[in-house]
């Protein structure tokens, strides 16, 4: 019995605990792109969605998201754990870009300049439009 209920804790335990860290990831994610005034920031399985107000989605939007925004994340301690895609859409959710690196070239984007062409031809060549 003592084991059964150790085991049940166990596992209570880890549901709260990656509930918590999926609810730090999104807050974190809506705390570094408050600029773009997101009407939704959704995490889905390993995916950062973000919907912005906009009618269309620039490619200047996206890399400012992604370099000025979501990349300064490890920087100011607002880590965004566990994402793999990400996910940047117009208001009708029918336009927009995909990341497909999730945030895992961030420091290296980080160590350059701000408007590096060399970032810029890295996100894209790791995006498609969706």
């Amino acid at each position: 019995m003592r084991t059964r209920l150790t085991i049940t804790t166990a596992c209570v335990a880890a549901v709260l605990l990656a509930s918590q860290a999926l609810a730090d990831t999104k807050a974190n994610a809506a705390d570094l792109t408050a600029m773009w005034q997101p009407d939704q920031v959704q995490i889905s399985g390993e995916k950062l969605i973000l919907v912005l107000p906009q009618r269309q989605i620039t490619e200047q939007i996206y890399i400012a998201i992604l370099t000025t925004g979501l990349c300064i994340g490890p920087l100011i301690e607002k880590p965004l754990d566990g994402i793999s895609e990400i996910q940047v859409l117009n208001q009708f959710r029918a336009q927009g870009y995909v990341y497909e690196k999730g945030l895992e070239d961030c420091e290296t984007f980080n160590n350059r300049p701000v408007g590096d062409s060399m970032t810029k031809i890295e996100i894209l060549g790791a995006t498609h439009l969706y």
